[in-house]
């Protein structure tokens, strides 16, 4: 602990510098106002013991403009002065101080109140610190996932044991296209690089829409919409998703960096439907997922838009609850892999609210 002692009469304070001294705290002296000023970019106190009398001149400003020029976090200030006035006590107080004893004064009642400020400082800084830590996990975890679902996970509101929940939802399921190329012109570290950053600008992309990224898959990632977090209208969030992704792409390959050697295509399907959403594993190891038709079946649209060449399919039931929000094509196939019946396939064109 930090304390700065302001006090111009040395003899006067010495019995307070020798006591703090003796516990074990850092004690800087300054017996002037530039000194006191210096002190706080130099010695960065946690607590100032000041009085602001120097040679019979009150200089009653001296405490405002440290808290002024004094770093976060502001120091603690313990007024300790021989001005008796009640009206300077107030102000005082009111202007920053945590305390006020008037000399002459009990040393054991200055000890105790001391002892309350450094126990209170303390505790502030212990709190500064777990913020600080909170901070840092929420600024990962939303790298992934959406700000309304980091909050939930830290504030415990999403069980952790094994075991989930079947709600509707939107998967949004996209792809890297000949991501074997680019690694064959581009070191692994490179290609790496170029992975992250594609997959931080993919993530932006998901969070804008209240989505959130359940796993990466190689070369590419799952999001889902309207779980864990419900969001209104969540097949119209994913669509609109995909046909940001569809402009970004342009966007970067438009600029895209010298070391990308070919144009970043990606595939992307979209399919809405009853999925389970939890956690499963063991005791040891848990992974949150996401299970059901429904991610099946954009997993099949993602890899069928290599076939049909394009970049964004959709299923009926997505297509059916964007209706009047997006401009969409029945496209003529009889039959995806790994699926029994006939289901319609639309691509998409545009989304009217994305400008």
């Amino acid at each position: 602990m930090k304390i700065l002692l302001v006090d111009p009469d040395v003899e006067d304070s010495a019995l307070i510098e020798y006591s703090l001294k003796q516990s074990g705290y850092n004690i800087r002296r300054a017996i002037s106002r530039q000194s006191a000023i210096n002190s706080l970019k130099t010695f960065k106190p946690e607590i100032v013991i000041l009085d602001f009398v120097f040679g019979n001149v009150q200089d009653t400003s001296l405490m405002q403009d440290m808290i002024e020029k004094a770093d976060e976090p502001k120091p603690f200030i313990m007024v300790l002065t021989s001005v008796n006035d009640p009206g300077v006590m107030l102000e005082s107080l009111a202007n920053g101080a945590h305390d006020f004893m008037v000399k002459p004064y009990n040393f054991a009642e200055f000890a105790i109140r001391l002892e309350n400020m450094i126990t209170l400082r303390k505790t502030l800084t212990t709190n500064l610190e777990l913020n600080e830590k909170i901070k840092l996990q929420r600024d990962k975890l939303g790298r992934f996932f959406s700000n309304e679902l980091v909050a939930r996970i830290l504030d415990g509101s999403i069980n952790t044991d094994i075991g989930g929940t079947v709600r509707e939802a939107s998967i949004l399921i996209c792809d890297l296209r000949n991501s074997v190329g680019l690694s064959e012109k581009l070191s692994a570290k490179k290609f790496a690089l170029f992975l992250s950053d594609l997959f931080a600008g993919l993530g932006d992309l998901i969070s804008s829409e209240g989505g959130s990224i359940t796993n990466f898959r190689g070369d590419g990632l799952l999001a889902t919409f309207g779980v864990p977090s419900k969001i209104k209208q969540p097949a119209l969030a994913a669509v609109s998703t995909a046909f940001k992704i569809r402009r970004h792409l342009e966007f970067f390959n438009q600029y895209r960096p010298a070391f990308i050697p070919l144009p970043v295509h990606m595939g992307v399907g979209v399919a809405t439907g009853k999925v389970f959403v939890g956690n499963i594993g063991s005791t040891h190891r848990l992974d949150y997922t996401v299970l059901g038709d429904a991610v099946n079946l954009a997993a099949r649209l993602e890899a069928l838009t290599k076939e049909l060449k394009t970049d964004i399919l959709i299923d009926n039931e997505t297509n059916r609850q964007i209706k009047g929000e997006a401009e969409t094509e029945k496209l003529q196939i009889d039959s995806i892999r790994g699926r029994s019946k006939r289901i319609r396939i639309f691509g998409l064109k545009t989304v009217y609210r994305v400008e």
